[in-house]
């Protein structure tokens, strides 16, 4: 019986430890995307911390991202006009990436509770979207562009790979005991 005692004892207090000190966690975030050349969507994401010391910490994320419209400028030059005629219509729709990293953060330093950090991360992101050409609209008589639009009888849905490597710089402050503010790029 005294020999069961001991490895209970031992695992007991193994665990103890491990659950008393913050080895795990999990981040939750979500926002708009504002794209510069894009309709608005959204995003969400999760993700998983694991830290091994105070220093290095490893994580693993992924989410869902979403927007509709890529909006696209033609600039036409035909004689007519004399200077540049801009016609506005959009190239791609219904946008979707899903990706999947794997990264590490090694803090640096904390200065009055704040601590600033850098991110490696490698991984793969699917990427869809509807793609479209574009019909330009010229008047028979004048020979001038009337407009540039999208054909909707072009769509053709397009599927992307992408691995990429990510670096990021931030810094984050402790507001509780699980709960930081980060900051990052």
């Amino acid at each position: 019986m005294s020999k069961l005692l001991l490895p209970k004892f031992l695992f007991l207090t193994f665990v103890s430890s491990l659950s008393a000190q913050n080895f795990h966690s999990i981040q939750v975030g979500g926002g708009l995307v504002l794209p510069r050349s894009s309709s608005k969507g959204f995003s969400a994401q999760v993700q998983y911390n694991y830290s091994l010391n105070g220093t290095f910490n490893f994580y693993v994320y992924s989410g869902y991202y979403t927007w509709d419209k890529y909006n696209i400028t033609f600039i036409d030059e035909s004689p007519p006009y004399g200077n540049d005629k801009l016609f506005h219509s959009y190239g791609s729709d219904n946008h979707k990436l899903i990706p999947l990293y794997f990264g590490t953060r090694i803090n640096f330093r904390t200065v009055k509770s704040f601590t600033t950090f850098i991110d490696l991360e490698v991984g793969y992101s699917y990427f869809s979207y509807t793609d479209y050409g574009h019909i330009r609209e010229v008047d028979p008589e004048t020979g001038w562009v009337l407009s540039y639009h999208t054909d909707p009888a072009s769509a053709k849905n397009t599927v992307k790979n992408l691995f990429g490597v990510g670096i990021g710089l931030g810094v984050f402050h402790p507001i509780s005991e699980s709960m930081n503010v980060v900051l990052s790029y």
